[in-house]
């Protein structure tokens, strides 16, 4: 069952109606507080209660609070939220640099692949994607290792040395959510309340 131990709650006008967001998580837009509407946005806390446009919303900021899941959670998953402004244990990549392989290669050499792609302005400890390549294990998210200027490697125990035939794509993804909080208490699926115990805003 979910809990709430009262921490720093604080007033805020709702630029919004929002009376059918109480226990989501709300972001500021100017003065006022709005609904998370991406799994990006910046939540400062949950609401509390069910106001009108231009009405008063209480935001709970810190403490333990009730939200509801958006997914099956654990006691003890970190959490985020999702486009809807529920609290979720599940994370989304970003893309923010994409390759395309028109011309290269995949060399293997004991689990580790070298991919050889002109340019492709990785650094090593990049999160890749990569995708579309002929042979099915080359395919996959990997940390990059090691760079060259034209070459990157990753350790991939199922990759295979291959030509290039097809446009494959390795794409640079970072996790762009923000930690809201720790997850207390459990819930069983989607529109279940959870008690989390909320992060301060801003910590990754």
């Amino acid at each position: 069952m979910a809990i709430s131990i009262v921490g720093f709650n604080r007033s805020y006008v709702a630029g919004v109606d929002l009376s059918s967001n109480q226990y989501l998580f709300v972001k500021m837009s100017g003065a006022t507080i709005v609904p998370c509407t991406a799994a990006m946005d910046t939540a400062i806390g949950v609401l509390q209660n069910k106001p009108l446009l231009g009405q008063a919303g209480t935001v709970a900021i810190t403490g333990v609070v009730k939200a509801i899941a958006a997914v099956a959670i654990t006691a003890g998953d970190i959490l985020y939220i999702d486009a809807s402004g529920k609290a979720t244990n599940v994370t989304v990549n970003v893309v923010i640099a994409k390759n395309v392989l028109t011309s290269g290669s995949f060399s293997l050499t004991t689990g580790v692949v070298t991919v050889c792609v002109t340019a492709h302005g990785f650094a090593a400890g990049d999160v890749v994607t990569i995708a579309s390549a002929t042979t099915a294990g080359n395919n996959g998210t990997f940390v990059v290792q090691s760079v060259s200027t034209n070459a990157f490697t990753i350790s991939n125990a199922n990759g295979k040395t291959e030509d290039v035939a097809t446009p494959a794509t390795a794409t640079k993804v970072i996790r762009a959510q923000r930690v809201v909080g720790i997850a207390e208490t459990a819930a069983s699926g989607a529109g279940v309340n959870v008690s989390v115990l909320l992060r301060p805003l801003g910590a990754l």
